[in-house]
């Protein structure tokens, strides 16, 4: 009996967690290299309202570290670690935030999202020209 009651509980679980991830939002599929760079917060969304708490926040890219000088009391004590790209998605060696998922990416632009303490955020990034 307590067999076949882990099962429907299984089966169950696998239905909700299939129906979830169709409905999670798909990013867009990037490789290191498409991020590298140094990039300049243009615009920010916490909770889907736009805030400025961020204005002036940079976010670097090297081909092997992430960093950035966004306020402790927003991303933690560290804001610098190793970072990997896998498909859509940017693990930034950070414990806050300790991924982004990459809604686009041009040249010059870059659209990233993630969760901060229970908060949404969404990034406008714009490439910094080295050149300047």
């Amino acid at each position: 009996m307590l067999g076949n009651l882990s099962r429907v509980i299984a089966i169950i679980g696998i239905i909700l967690l299939m129906a979830c991830r169709n409905e999670a939002p798909m990013g867009v599929k990037i490789e290191k290299v498409d991020i590298q760079g140094e990039w300049e917060v243009k615009n920010a969304y916490r909770n889907g309202l736009q805030t400025g708490t961020l204005d002036g926040a940079k976010f670097l890219f090297t081909p092997t570290i992430f960093s950035s000088n966004v306020p402790g009391f927003i991303f933690g004590e560290n804001n610098i670690g190793e970072y990997r790209v896998s498909a859509d998605s940017i693990y930034t060696g950070i414990m806050r935030p300790s991924f982004f998922i990459v809604n686009g990416v041009e040249d010059n632009r870059l659209n990233i999202s993630t969760l901060i303490q229970g908060h949404s955020f969404e990034f406008e990034l714009e490439r910094i020209n080295q050149n300047e």
